[in-house]
């Protein structure tokens, strides 16, 4: 088995969350580094919303060289946003992050390592594709990956693999939207853990692991005669670092009580529906390259 664990830097507004994928205008400028303005959407595109999306394993198989260093092994991914390498005990800290500093220590621990951008969706497609945005034409939120550039659960899929990747309904671009579904089997969007900053508005407790438990069940269920390569991507340890509201009045500030409010729709009090980070709904979200549709901005 292979297991890699990465930490996954991504730059973030304090005012409210990254919204999802956005269709521009013709011509209509985006700012550096900044999310593009609500403008039409495409057809049949949904930019947010949980489900469960498949896309059929590819028809043509290969026998994996005999000289692979790992053949036939399983393969799996986890990167967390957001968490900074001083936060994980393998690194030298005092922090409590038994199973990471395990992985690290019996496998390869990384002292330095860089990242191919500075945002989320750019560094999770370079994680997939080993191509720099200038390669991949991911360079902004309003950009999705082109069907030009193989992804690696493609890769695999065509040596037997059998490819699941597994999220939450927040702003990290892991989704159909922007192509980062290409080459999955299995692709499993669920709603936020309460107690978690995506899900704070969610009513509910927070239990160990409940991020990785789709993940988990989805690997038990998979048949052994073959391999598996799985991707989970964790925004539990992203901004605004807040999980519930317990210190609110306490905190004179006010930091505390803008970080909870952080991203809640406009005009929507605590509890009250309506699309958000934290409400229970569910829109079905298409299969969409952004570079291949005529009403998006170039």
């Amino acid at each position: 088995m292979i297991l890699a664990l990465l930490i996954l830097a991504c730059s973030t507004s304090v005012e409210s969350p990254t919204p999802p994928l956005h269709s521009l205008p013709a011509g209509q400028p985006v700012a550096p580094g900044q999310p593009p303005a609500p403008g039409p959407q495409a057809p049949g595109l949904a930019p947010v919303g949980t489900g469960v999306f498949k896309n059929v394993a590819p028809s043509e198989q290969h026998k994996a060289e005999t000289s692979a260093v790992c053949r036939g092994c399983d393969v799996y991914i986890i990167s967390v946003c957001s968490l900074r390498k001083d936060y994980v005990g393998a690194y030298g800290t005092d922090i409590n992050t038994p199973n990471m500093d395990l992985i690290a220590r019996d496998g390869v621990r990384f002292r330095r390592a860089y990242s191919a951008s500075n945002f989320t969706l750019a560094g999770l497609t370079a994680i997939l594709t080993g191509r720099f945005a200038s390669s991949t034409g991911v360079t902004g939120w309003d950009k999705g990956l082109t069907s030009m550039v193989p992804t690696l659960p493609e890769v695999l899929g065509h040596y037997g693999y059998v490819t699941g990747a597994f999220s939450t309904d927040a702003a990290s671009g892991f989704r159909p939207d922007y192509g980062l579904d290409r080459g999955f089997q299995y692709m499993n969007i669920d709603l936020p853990p309460p107690g978690t900053a995506d899900g704070r508005h969610r009513s509910g407790k927070y239990s160990p692991g409940q991020m990785a438990q789709p993940m988990a069940r989805w690997i038990r269920e998979q048949e052994t005669s073959k391999p598996i390569f799985a991707m989970l991507h964790t925004r539990t340890a992203h901004y605004p670092f807040v999980g519930d509201d317990s210190d609110v009045a306490d905190d004179q500030t006010g930091t505390t009580q803008m970080l909870w409010e952080a991203g809640r729709p406009r005009g929507k009090a605590p509890g009250q529906g309506g699309p958000g980070p934290g409400d229970d709904h569910h829109v079905d979200v298409g299969h969409h390259d952004p570079h291949h549709d005529p009403h998006h901005g170039r």
